[in-house]
């Protein structure tokens, strides 16, 4: 019998953000930690040691979830069968984007925050493009994103916001991991620097890393075949 497979979704995401992928995907054992549910950190982790339980897993996790999959298989080693980071740099999160992270919660806690401009939505995909097809799965993932982020609201981005801020280097600590490790990210991803992909490279040397063609930051929502495709390779021991 396989293993069972845990998603963790990003920020102001629930479930919506895997669907496609899930549709596509043929396993016995699927578990989803509500990451959308959880107002610290702490929260988090309680919610996905509850899910793990005491099995032995496969975490799939998305930019956020990503993160907190990584503090989950550093925490519970024993665990963990397999570790896929989808649009997801262990490197931490730079000065810039911790700046601009304080100015959304200070926005949210005056009433000033208005939601993602079109422009701000723009950058999480990737590039528009004169082939239907691919426009069409572009525009089908910021039609699922608008949607999330209406239903979530802004509250839970905020506590998504404080819960993973600051965001130190966890690099060297998944080095020390003895289960595979497959890093997935989209050749458009504006949010996902090359430079910090690039540095984990450099110190996770048995770690795989796949780079999917037009695709932006939003992997599951945009190129779901192939997602599922290569999370069905890792997961199907």
């Amino acid at each position: 019998m396989t293993k069972p497979v845990v998603f963790f979704p990003g920020t102001l995401c629930d479930e919506r953000l895997w669907m496609q992928t899930w549709r596509k995907l043929n396993i016995q054992d699927r578990r989803y930690v509500p990451l959308q549910w959880a107002n610290t950190l702490e929260e988090m982790l309680s919610i996905t040691q509850h899910t793990i339980g005491k099995d032995k897993v496969h975490l799939v996790g998305f930019s956020m979830g990503g993160y907190i999959a990584s503090l989950a298989a550093t925490q519970w080693p024993q665990h963990i069968a397999s570790l896929t980071l989808i649009s997801f740099a262990s490197e931490g999160l730079t000065d810039q984007e911790v700046k601009q992270r304080q100015s959304i919660i200070s926005a949210i806690k005056n009433k000033r925050y208005q939601g993602m401009s079109d422009n701000r939505l723009a950058v999480f995909l990737s590039k528009p493009t004169n082939d239907s097809s691919k426009q069409g799965g572009r525009d089908q993932a910021a039609e699922t994103m608008r949607s999330m982020e209406s239903d979530l609201g802004p509250s839970v981005l905020r506590y998504h916001i404080e819960a993973t801020t600051p965001r130190p280097s966890i690099t060297h600590q998944l080095k020390k991991l003895n289960c595979p490790i497959h890093v997935i990210s989209g050749a458009d991803d504006a949010l996902v620097s090359a430079n910090a992909l690039k540095e984990m490279k450099s110190v996770l040397k048995k770690a795989k890393f796949t780079q999917l063609a037009n695709c932006g930051h939003m992997l599951p929502l945009e190129n779901a075949e192939e997602i599922s495709q290569l999370i069905s390779e890792l997961t199907s021991t």
